[in-house]
């Protein structure tokens, strides 16, 4: 109903989710609905690995699946994944399959789950960033020399001038990482 109401509104409508309850039957109909962007978090390789990350099951392998089918069905979509360095083998071959499959990845430094956000502990060392980045033109950062370039939000935050997040709960924030509702 939200994204139905937004496309209606002239919005553009991006949908952040781990995509672990959604049908190829939702996603047929979020192409239908006109959904701009999907974003989609991956934590893990496989199995073992999400369940380590996420204290859940999941089977990686349908969540790939449902990535293909989003993008040969048309969707806009780009992997996102936690940039943490218990997870940094696990980034590398997920950056691979992106690539071989024409995905734009992404890392996240915050991760939600219900409505609080922590901010990752075990970040990435700046090494590990580094070679993510050397690997991967898509990943929205940019070296100087052989540092990463630092930005500040002011350089490229838009909440609330230019994007807002709807909660699952109706709850309405300035951007997805910025949890004071508005």
């Amino acid at each position: 109903k939200i994204v139905k109401k937004a496309k209606e509104m002239d919005f553009e409508v991006t949908v952040i989710t781990n995509f672990t309850l959604c049908t190829y039957e939702d996603i047929r109909l979020l192409k239908d609905l006109g959904l701009d962007n999907l974003n989609i978090s991956i934590y893990g390789k496989d199995s073992d690995s999400y369940l380590r990350i996420t204290g859940t099951t999941q089977d990686v392998s349908e969540l790939r699946e449902k990535v293909l089918y989003s993008k040969q069905i048309g969707i806009n979509v780009t992997v996102l994944s936690a940039g943490i360095n218990s997870l940094y083998p696990d980034l590398l071959d997920l950056q691979e399959w992106c690539r071989k499959n024409e995905l734009p990845f992404n890392l996240a430094f915050v991760i939600y789950g219900k409505e609080s956000g922590c901010q990752l502990t075990e970040t990435l060392s700046e090494d590990e960033m580094i070679e993510l980045l050397m690997r991967d033109t898509k990943v929205d950062s940019s070296l100087v020399g052989n540092t990463v370039k630092k930005r500040s939000a002011l350089d490229f935050c838009s909440a609330g001038a230019h994007t807002i997040c709807i909660a699952a709960n109706g709850n309405v924030y300035p951007c997805a990482n910025w949890r004071v509702t508005v």
